[in-house]
């Protein structure tokens, strides 16, 4: 009789546990729709907050923005639970309140400002991916998750760009007195790139190992007065800092970019860099500075002594184009370094980011040199920067001025003609007017990518070529007349008038 009784009580106890959730067997049971049709099927819906459009400028880092609003059409649901979140691919701390999901405004600034490398007070967009799990009306939580999209932007605090310019203090031998960096009564000034393009750059020789530095903005300048000095610093928010590129903070920022203050940076090695500071986004670069870039390889003696190497020419005003007109063999191999001997930087087909052969070299890899399939003349051009580029095209010589007939362009009956022979001769055409004034004499030029032709010129004097390089006007000119050709070969150095 009594097992009779407790066999009645757990069969009414388990109707009654199945009357309680039949009212809710689909939200219970298994699931296999996606999170987006999980939403639609329960009336839930994902829309931007009224908060969405964040402008740093008149909010606070550290408040939470409402980024997503969350309505639905269900009595069943009561609440929700963040699961994820996502903004332009990256996932943040969120939580959910009165019908909103939140994010702190100082995690979408950090991310649009990563993203772009850039502290501009400039808008933009974010994507935002929600997915959130609902609470019932009995407590129990949805066992699948309710995804939707918004959108929104981020607009950073606007950047102050000092109008009277920037300067670097550090352990620079430009900073220096006796050895000793950091002097306050001798700042390296950096010079703008353009009028009003907020972009300023300085070459410095670091003094040590680790060389510190700080940019400063000009205005607050007072010399050896540190109090002044210090109220406009740029700098990195953690000490130590050695990257070559990022973002800068700077006197008076917030804590939330600058928790720690402003420290003052540091560049590995010895030697001469270029710092390039991007007031209009507060982002800084540094790169090795080479004033020469040199060749050799298999016909050179692969650089065993200074004079195996073969110096290319810088293009007029700028910091990292060089480039020679030189006659390659068949299975001939070459390389690169800023210095005429194996002392590092040294680069070919490995450490170059990209080589384009525009004139059919057959350019293969050979153990890391860069190995010509196919002899001929050939213009090289390298860029040297904070990466390597090579171009190999046609070599394309002209006559420019008063000797061709007052021609100031790249005129294709001006181009001089390529020898077929390491030996040979480049040739002009003939002159088609005297060139007698010492201000206007014989000019002649190599067409070296988008450059102006008078960053690329040379001229032949007392029997060899002589390049501009970076140096100045070529004066005294050469005067020519009408009807001479000049005769070149860029292997040998040498020409002739005639």
């Amino acid at each position: 009789m009594k097992k009779n009784i407790l066999y009645s009580l757990a069969v009414m106890a388990s109707l009654t546990l199945a009357s309680c959730n039949g009212d809710y067997d689909d939200w219970a049971s298994p699931q296999t729709n996606s999170p987006e049709e999980a939403a639609a099927k329960y009336g839930v819906t994902f829309s931007a907050g009224e908060e969405a459009d964040v402008n740093m400028a008149t909010t606070q880092y550290d408040s939470y923005v409402n980024l997503v609003k969350i309505t639905s059409s269900s009595a069943n649901i009561s609440d929700y639970a963040v699961k994820s979140v996502s903004v332009n691919g990256q996932t943040v701390d969120a939580d959910y309140a009165k019908g909103y999901i939140r994010v702190l405004a100082q995690d979408l600034d950090n991310i649009v400002e990563t993203e772009n490398n850039s502290r501009a007070g400039v808008k933009r967009n974010i994507d935002v991916k929600s997915t959130v799990s609902a609470i019932l009306t009995n407590g129990d939580a949805v066992t699948i998750d309710m995804a939707g999209e918004t959108t929104g932007s981020v607009t950073p605090r606007p950047v102050n760009v000092d109008p009277q310019g920037y300067y670097l203090l550090g352990d620079f031998k430009e900073n220096s007195k006796d050895g000793k960096g950091w002097q306050p009564t001798a700042p390296v000034y950096m010079k703008e790139t353009a009028e009003g393009s907020g972009i300023y750059k300085a070459v410095v020789n670091t003094i040590g190992d680790d060389s510190y530095y700080s940019i400063y903005g000009a205005s607050s300048f007072v010399s050896g007065n540190w109090d002044e000095i210090n109220k406009s610093v740029y700098g990195s928010p953690t000490a130590d800092n050695s990257a070559t590129e990022g973002l800068l903070v700077y006197t008076g920022d917030d804590v939330a970019h600058a928790p720690n203050g402003v420290k003052a940076m540091v560049i590995k090695g010895a030697n001469k860099w270029q710092i390039t500071f991007d007031a209009n986004n507060l982002t800084y670069s540094v790169s090795r500075k080479y004033d020469d870039l040199f060749l050799t390889g298999s016909e050179y003696n692969w650089g065993n002594t200074a004079s195996d190497w073969k110096q290319l020419t810088p293009v007029y005003g700028s910091d990292t184009d060089f480039w020679t007109i030189i006659y390659l063999h068949e299975n001939e191999e070459i390389k690169f370094a800023p210095q005429a001997a194996w002392a590092g930087g040294d680069f070919g087909f490995i450490g170059a980011e990209k080589i384009h052969d525009e004139a059919g070299a057959g350019i293969v890899d050979a153990g890391g040199n860069l190995k010509i399939t196919n002899a001929g003349w050939y213009l090289i051009h390298v860029t040297n920067g904070d990466t390597q580029k090579i171009e190999f095209t046609k070599p394309q010589v002209y006559v420019f001025g008063t000797a061709a007939g007052g021609n100031w362009d790249f005129d294709s009956a001006l181009k001089c003609s390529i020898p077929t022979t390491e030996k040979g001769n480049f040739e002009t055409p003939a002159l088609s007017a005297n060139a007698a004034d010492e201000d206007d004499g014989l000019r002649l030029c190599v067409k070296v990518g988008d450059f102006e032709w008078w960053k690329t010129e040379f001229i032949v004097r007392d029997g060899k070529i002589e390049m501009r390089g970076n140096g100045g006007d070529q004066k005294p000119r050469v005067k020519v007349t009408e009807g001479q050709k000049v005769y070149f070969n860029f292997m040998t150095g040498t020409g002739e008038i005639k």
